[in-house]
């Protein structure tokens, strides 16, 4: 790829990214439609939330590399796109911070209560 000019190796590696990002959260929307079709006396239907969460999961490289490749092209593509890619990414990674910070105070005020 030495003889390759830099924007199309960029280009090359976003579009992997957004592969792989699309791929993972499209499971997760799949363990999403099966949890809304599954019925509420199953027992073990919480499990496709586990699928949804760990599918998400999974999708934030993903979507971070995606963001990550395209700020060097910034300059070649319209704002409104360069921003609809960096969406997914800023979306997810907020919501696993606070899904993060919603355990870590969780488990704090369990200390505090002596449980």
């Amino acid at each position: 790829m030495d003889g390759v000019k830099p924007k199309y190796k960029w280009i090359v590696f976003a579009t992997l990214a957004a592969i792989g990002g699309i791929y993972f959260t499209g499971e997760g929307g799949s363990y999403l439609v099966d949890y809304l079709k599954d019925t509420p006396n199953n027992p073990n239907r919480n499990e496709y939330l586990e699928g949804v969460t760990l599918s998400l999961i999974f999708s934030l490289p993903f979507w971070l590399l995606l963001a990550a490749f395209a700020t060097p092209l910034k300059s070649t593509m319209s704002k409104p796109v360069f921003i609809l890619l960096r969406t997914p990414a800023m979306l997810l990674g907020f919501a696993f911070v606070l899904m993060n910070a919603f355990i870590f105070v969780m488990m704090f005020l369990d200390k505090i209560q002596g449980k």
